[in-house]
């Protein structure tokens, strides 16, 4: 059965499991009409990616005062989702690419520092003779 790429394309935001299973299809027909139409990758990451540093800027610019730098981050962000959702042959721009580097590195370290800071908080175990 043969897909256009209209019909594919609202299926990006899926993983490509997820995607066959919805479009009632195995993955190398789906991978097969991807390759036809001429998508060369499916972009579901790249999608979720952009979205987490998306909602992420939006929490953060919802809790305080509105800033303009960042509303104009988010609609820069925005706008180069929808393109790949338009063509999911195109590669993530570099400083999406930074930025993108940036925020996961700073969620990493958060993690860690929460991670040592609840090790130093509970005791170590008693060991009874």
């Amino acid at each position: 059965m043969a897909y256009s790429k209209e019909v594919i394309s609202q299926y990006f935001h899926m993983t490509i499991p997820e995607a066959t299973k919805e479009l009632g299809i195995g993955l190398t027909a789906l991978k097969f009409n991807c390759w036809r139409v001429g998508i060369k990758r499916w972009p579901c990451r790249k999608l979720m990616s952009l979205n987490k540093i998306i909602n992420n800027f939006q929490a953060h610019n919802e809790s305080g005062q509105p800033d303009d730098r960042k509303q104009n981050l988010i609609r820069i962000l925005e706008k180069e989702k929808k393109q790949i959702e338009e063509n999911p042959n195109l590669h993530v721009a570099k400083s999406t690419q930074k930025l993108r580097q940036c925020y996961f590195k700073a969620k990493h370290k958060q993690r860690k520092y929460v991670n040592l800071e609840l090790s130093l908080a509970t005791p170590p175990p008693v060991r009874q003779m």
